[in-house]
């Protein structure tokens, strides 16, 4: 694969931007459906975007490593959602402090985050490992 020069600039913003959108869609949406999902499948972009503009395309990754992404994600997700019933409460029971910061204000910190940092990794680790394996060459 040949390198692009204007693709390897463009990326390099362009892959920055998607992850800080991708973070603020994690942060905004874990009280709204899809935070983790949509936050994971821009970010999982972002990465295949710089290895396409570094001219190693998603070969540049081993599938080994991408694959205990998907599990730690899975861990942390697990981790979100079962402490509580650790603790004697149902299974998935939401708790959230608030919490406040000098220049950002309240802060609200809750366990559905915890589910949905879990739920973005995943994501990320998922759809890279998967392009990662359709775009190997034996």
């Amino acid at each position: 694969m040949t390198r692009s020069p204007i693709l390897s600039v463009v990326s390099g913003w362009a892959g920055s931007a998607m992850v800080v959108f991708a973070l603020w869609l994690l942060w905004k949406g874990h009280n709204a459906p899809g935070g983790g999902f949509i936050g994971g499948l821009l970010t999982a972009a972002a990465i295949l975007l710089r290895l396409m503009a570094s001219g190693r395309g998603a070969s540049g990754l081993r599938s080994e490593r991408t694959v205990l992404v998907a599990v730690a994600g899975l861990a942390i997700s697990l981790a979100g959602a079962g402490t509580p019933a650790l603790l004697g409460y149902p299974f998935f029971q939401q708790a959230f402090e608030y919490f406040h910061l000098p220049l950002i204000g309240d802060l609200e910190l809750a366990t559905a985050l915890v589910f949905d940092i879990g739920v973005y990794v995943v994501v990320i680790g998922t759809i890279v490992t998967m392009i990662t394996a359709l775009t190997e060459r034996d």
